[in-house]
């Protein structure tokens, strides 16, 4: 039951990180790429709802941190 939840745990953690740099690309993209801009006539709107994804997966993270034992957390968490 410890190996799957240290799995489980593990993985979503991977892919919040994965989600995030994902969501700050596109921040990225959108501000010092002005062919996105052209995509995108609400910039200010488009670049706060990247920045809204950012917190919920930055939040799923905290919720782990806080709530949740596993092995190999510390090391996740460093990272």
């Amino acid at each position: 039951m410890i190996d799957f939840q240290n799995k489980v745990l593990t993985a979503q953690l991977k892919h919040a990180d994965a989600m995030i740099e994902k969501h700050k690309i596109n921040v990225e993209v959108l501000t010092k790429n002005s062919s996105g801009v052209a995509d995108h006539p609400d910039m200010m709107q488009t670049v706060e709802d990247e920045l809204n994804k950012i917190g919920h997966w930055e939040e799923i993270k905290s919720v782990i941190r806080k709530h949740f034992d596993f092995e190999g957390k510390k090391s996740l968490l460093n990272e």
